[in-house]
């Protein structure tokens, strides 16, 4: 899997600092989360709610009904 350092530095909406595209790369990645953090620079507890559908909900349920 290519991570997509670039999209982490782009805006949404102003307060979220990750893309979807980078949300994308984080949820389906088997990295262990300490990695993933320092790759995407957010904390351990962001990438958490990521994989745990906590942050992003909305998008990651989207990723499980389009098969990832």
């Amino acid at each position: 899997m290519i991570l997509l350092k670039i999209c982490v530095l782009e805006k949404k909406n102003g307060s979220n600092k990750l893309t979807e595209e980078a949300v994308k790369e984080i949820y389906l990645s088997n990295i262990p989360y300490n990695k993933l953090a320092k790759m995407f620079n957010v904390s351990k507890t962001t990438i958490y709610h990521i994989k745990h559908k906590i942050y992003w909900k909305w998008f990651t349920d989207e990723l499980d009904e389009r098969g990832k």
